[in-house]
């Protein structure tokens, strides 16, 4: 009887730690959101990563300037390793509807779009790395007491140098807007980021500079 319990109680902890699907306004929104096309389905659950990594994941060799420079085969760099990036926070905003995110509206269910530049004085969007923080990773902060709300992280961040952990993304479909890829800007769309990696998740933050 007492195993039988323990058991119970083991899958119920599991029940409340698991972020796999998550209610994003009244409707179950699992790791691939509601995506339709396949690259999409295949980045998504990248995206919605709610894990933090351990210490051996962290590459902390990875600098702001490295990632701004880096194309999608960069040798170094990976979706399965973390990074600690430090720059100066230039804008927190709420991110738009998505399809990780189930086209969610109100900005609780969004990912917290943060752009980040080496310094105060270097900006410009050939300087710009983005970083999301994802309603999964913010369930998790609020449960553990930390409010990681898209406004207190504006507030919070915002003229700011701070140091940022969290999980290497390749965003795929920015391919033709980043100048890493299209150094003069010529390629496709117009260029508003400076490369297609982000740090998204984000799963740690420490104001370094306040």
């Amino acid at each position: 009887m007492k195993k039988l319990l323990l058991l119970l109680f083991l899958f119920q902890i599991q029940l409340n730690y698991s972020q796999d699907v998550i209610k994003i306004q009244g409707k179950n929104c699992p790791m691939e959101g509601d995506a339709q096309q396949e690259q999409e389905i295949k980045q998504n659950p990248f995206k919605n990563r709610y894990k933090f990594p351990k210490k051996k994941d962290i590459d902390e060799s990875i600098t702001i300037n490295y990632l701004l420079k880096a194309k999608g085969d960069d040798p170094k760099l990976s979706q399965d390793m973390a990074v600690m990036i430090t720059g100066y926070v230039r804008f927190v905003k709420g991110g738009s509807k998505e399809t990780c995110n189930c086209h969610a509206s109100k900005v609780a269910f969004t990912d917290a779009h943060i752009e980040i530049t080496p310094t105060k004085k270097i900006k410009g969007i050939k300087n710009t790395l983005i970083l999301e923080v994802t309603p999964r990773i913010r369930k998790l902060m609020f449960e553990d007491g930390e409010d990681w709300s898209t406004s207190e992280l504006k507030d919070a961040l915002e003229g700011k140098v701070v140091t940022f952990t969290g999980w290497l993304f390749y965003d795929g479909s920015h391919e033709d807007e980043a100048f890493a890829n299209d150094t003069k800007n010529k390629i496709g769309k117009k260029n508003w980021r400076g490369t297609c990696w982000e740090v998204h998740p984000v799963t740690n933050i420490e104001i370094v500079n306040p």
